[in-house]
């Protein structure tokens, strides 16, 4: 599952590069803030689930949910910018916030599910105990 995970993300870094192409903006550091936020979070939340399905002995189904979640919600957003075309007078338009804006919000909400696994994944090892 990861390993699509991983596939997904791709996707969604030439999606974003994509977008970033159409828009015009050709400088490194507009390549390295539109394309490397677009693929941040779904990578922390990936790396979250191989950490925590390798090296712990708690249930990972809670953070599959959480990476999956993850990495769909960027694969939209950023299939959405590519295929919406490039934004008019774009220099000065709203619409070039989802570069900064967007990242922040679903690393906020991939921080947020993931804390949530965690509690969820302590509940069931402590419940799991209880039962045995």
């Amino acid at each position: 599952m990861i390993k699509y995970l991983w596939i997904l993300i791709a996707f969604t870094f030439l999606l974003s590069a994509y977008n970033w192409y159409e828009e015009g903006y050709f400088s490194f550091l507009g390549f390295c803030v539109a394309n490397l936020g677009a693929v941040a979070t779904p990578i922390l939340a990936t790396l979250i689930l191989q950490g925590v399905s390798k090296l712990s002995g708690l249930p990972d189904l809670p953070f599959k949910f959480s990476a999956v979640l993850s990495v769909v919600l960027s694969l939209v957003a950023y299939a959405y910018y590519a295929l919406n075309g490039r934004a008019e007078n774009s220099g000065t338009s709203a619409a070039q916030m989802h570069v900064i804006v967007v990242p922040i919000v679903l690393l906020s909400f991939t921080l947020l599910t993931s804390l949530m696994a965690l509690v969820t994944s302590v509940v069931f090892k402590l419940s799991e105990g209880k039962n045995a």
